[in-house]
């Protein structure tokens, strides 16, 4: 498969809110059979979500790449999930990916505390840069191998913001109203003392993927 690479402009695209699968927002995927070392996502978008306004920038954006070619076969960046997992049937699956970390955020663009995770199963948009590709792909037809141009566009991982937390990973801080009692606040010089130390939480790192 040879992909041809041509100079692009930058065009940024949002996406709308969905359920995270897959989700490498804070480390690479470097482990198993699909692993590329890449930071990553899967958006689930509900079946009836209407991407009619992001195919037109696609769209707009590949013929401004390719403006001679035939793109009536242009291979989007989301499509109608077809396997055989139910919690898919009938969603959009729509795929991001890099090879640089992206910034993750909460939806007042601050960047999340330490120790808080957008992960697979949270509520999640991304901010996208489109990519525009030309590749040769040899196809059977009947008893011959043929060459096959396709052309698509894919997205480039920028922002993760993180909607709503419905998976692991950071402290569910929701559940706890306000006691009197210790006040951080309160205390001018605090030393934990000899004895501070691990609390044993040994978590889990895999991302609740799904």
């Amino acid at each position: 498969m040879a992909e041809t690479k041509t100079k692009q402009p930058k065009v940024k695209l949002v996406t709308p809110v969905g359920i995270a699968a897959y989700a490498y927002h804070h480390k690479p995927d470097t482990k198993g059979q699909y692993a590329d070392n890449k930071f990553k996502g899967q958006l689930v978008l509900d079946g009836d979500t209407d991407m009619s306004d992001h195919e037109k920038k696609v769209r707009d954006f590949a013929a401004e790449v390719f403006p001679n070619d035939d793109l009536s076969d242009l291979h989007l960046p989301w499509k109608e999930y077809e396997g055989d997992k139910e919690e898919f049937e009938g969603k959009i699956i729509l795929k991001a990916s890099t090879k640089h970390k992206p910034t993750v955020v909460d939806t007042k663009r601050q960047a999340l505390r330490k120790g808080i995770e957008a992960r697979s199963g949270d509520e999640v948009r991304y901010v996208t840069t489109l990519y525009a590709y030309k590749k040769t792909e040899k196809v059977k037809e009947g008893k011959k191998i043929i060459d096959v141009i396709m052309f698509g566009v894919s997205l480039q991982l920028t922002v993760v913001q993180l909607v709503k937390k419905n998976a692991g990973g950071g402290a569910n801080l929701d559940a706890l109203d306000d006691i009197d009692g210790f006040d951080i606040n309160d205390v001018e010089d605090f030393d934990g003392g000899a004895d501070a130390g691990d609390d044993g939480d040994t978590g889990d790192d895999n991302g609740g993927d799904f």
